[in-house]
C-alpha cells in the first residue's frame, strides 16, 4: 500500500481530468453509426445486415427515412461493411448518454432535398417503441418482457 502512494507522490498526478480533456478513442473503435444523407440510395442493405434490428428504413412523405436506435444497436459494424455506397460509418463518437430513451433514436430523411447528416430527434417512448419493434421486427420475448417491466405496478426488487 505505501508502495503505490509513494510512487504516486514522485510521479505526480495520476488521474485524468476526464469531462474537461478526454482522451481520443483507438483509431479501430467502432462508436456512434453516422449516415451520410447525400449517398444513401435507400436500398436497405444495411437493414438486413443488422443482427439486433436497430437500423430501419420507412417511407415519408415522398422520400424515405433512416432510423437506427442506439438502444439496440450493438455497434457491430455490419451496417457499414454492407453499405454500397459507403454512406453508413462509424465515428468515433463513445458519448451517448441521454436521459430520455426517445432521444437514442437518430433519424435522417434520405431520397429527398435534404443531404443533412444523421440528427437526434425524439421519436416515441419506450412502450411504444417495444410493441412497436415486437409487431414490425418479431423480438419477441425480450421486448414482451420488457413491457412487463414497464406495466408492473410493483417496483424493482419487491418481492413477488
Amino acid at each position: 500500500m505505501f508502495d503505490i502512494l509513494r510512487a504516486s507522490f514522485r510521479t505526480g498526478i495520476m488521474t485524468r481530468s476526464y469531462p474537461t480533456d478526454p482522451d481520443p478513442a483507438p483509431p479501430a473503435f467502432r462508436g456512434r453509426p453516422a449516415l451520410a444523407a447525400a449517398r444513401c440510395d435507400g436500398a436497405g442493405a444495411c437493414v438486413q445486415a443488422c443482427p439486433s434490428g436497430a437500423v430501419s428504413l420507412a417511407p415519408v412523405g415522398s422520400g424515405r427515412e433512416w432510423r437506427i436506435d442506439l438502444a439496440r444497436c450493438v455497434f457491430c459494424g455490419l451496417c457499414e461493411e454492407v453499405c454500397p455506397n459507403g454512406a453508413v460509418a462509424l465515428t468515433n463518437d463513445f458519448e451517448l448518454a441521454a436521459r430520455r430513451r426517445a432521444d437514442l433514436v437518430l433519424r435522417a430523411a434520405i431520397g429527398t432535398a435534404s443531404d443533412a447528416t444523421v440528427a437526434s430527434v425524439p421519436v416515441e417512448d419506450a412502450a411504444t417503441l417495444g410493441r412497436r419493434l415486437r409487431a414490425e421486427a418479431g423480438v419477441g420475448c425480450a421486448v414482451a418482457a420488457l413491457d412487463r417491466m414497464l406495466a408492473s405496478p410493483r417496483p424493482m426488487g419487491a418481492a413477488r
